[in-house]
């Protein structure tokens, strides 16, 4: 039986969380405490948020925040591989939208998930339409 979590956090809020200087940051963590999603693995991601945040700290040269998104993953957020399923949820998806968001919006969808967290609007719009909470702290 799958792990089913109600929080789905994207790329976009993930690299907000994490850079301490940009103005969603303290609203960010304010939500993720305030619902006690920053507990030992209470967020659900993809392993592709992993994969980009870790391209977004080798683009930057930056060894420290390679270093925090490791931690999250390994700790407070639980990540999902891409399997065959994300693959066919995400080819399904009626709604225009890039083909990495559809992993995303996929992936929350299988996991039984109930709220996306992102800042991106055209994934916002079709997570709604397939039937998520979308939030943007």
């Amino acid at each position: 039986m799958p792990i089913i979590l109600t929080h789905y956090l994207d790329t976009s809020a993930l690299m907000r969380f994490l850079d301490i200087t940009h103005p969603s940051c303290a609203p960010l963590t304010t939500y993720l405490r305030d619902h006690g999603l920053l507990r030992n693995r209470s967020l659900w991601s993809s392993e592709l948020t992993h994969l980009e945040a870790t391209r977004v700290a080798v683009s930057e040269q930056d060894e420290p925040l390679q270093d925090m998104v490791d931690a999250l993953f390994g700790s407070v957020i639980h990540g999902a591989g891409i399997d065959d399923d994300v693959l066919v949820r995400a080819r399904a998806i009626p709604e225009h939208i890039r083909s990495l968001d559809a992993l995303h919006v996929a992936t929350a969808l299988g996991a039984g998930n109930q709220t996306l967290i992102t800042y991106d609007a055209n994934m916002t719009r079709v997570a709604q339409a397939r039937g998520l909470s979308v939030v943007a702290p």
